[in-house]
């Protein structure tokens, strides 16, 4: 009961609060929890058992266009590997992220910037 989670602990509170007040209302006002999240969890307890009030895990969401930790590990690497470099995007550089051509084939016509902004 020590390592279990603090939201689970308070839906376990809110249930026995309400038996022992008798007034799922006053239940609801001292624990500061709307009455229809309490007859939600309410109903989920008496369906399916006291274990459904804990919080599941969930995974991380995935976004379709994050960039791949692939990428972000060589666009690091190429940022403390060349800290004359800034806020360019790499497109611009031509060549791959991280290949230690980038600096070569950076345009005459513009200014190399600082390197903090590389990174965001």
């Amino acid at each position: 009961m020590l390592n279990d989670d603090p939201l689970y602990l308070i839906r376990l509170q809110a249930m026995s609060a309400a038996d022992q007040l008798g007034s799922v209302a006053l239940a609801c006002r001292l624990l500061d929890i709307p009455r229809s999240t309490f007859y939600r969890w309410r109903n989920q307890w008496l369906q399916y058992g006291r274990e459904i009030l804990r919080p599941r895990e969930r995974r991380s969401p995935q976004m379709p266009n994050a960039t791949s930790p692939l990428v972000g590990e060589q666009i690091l690497a190429f940022a403390l590997g060349h800290p004359g470099f800034g806020p360019c995007p790499l497109h611009k550089l031509g060549g791959k992220a991280g290949g230690s051509d980038l600096g070569e084939q950076w345009p005459q016509s513009h200014p190399q910037p600082t390197v903090s902004t590389v990174v965001l």
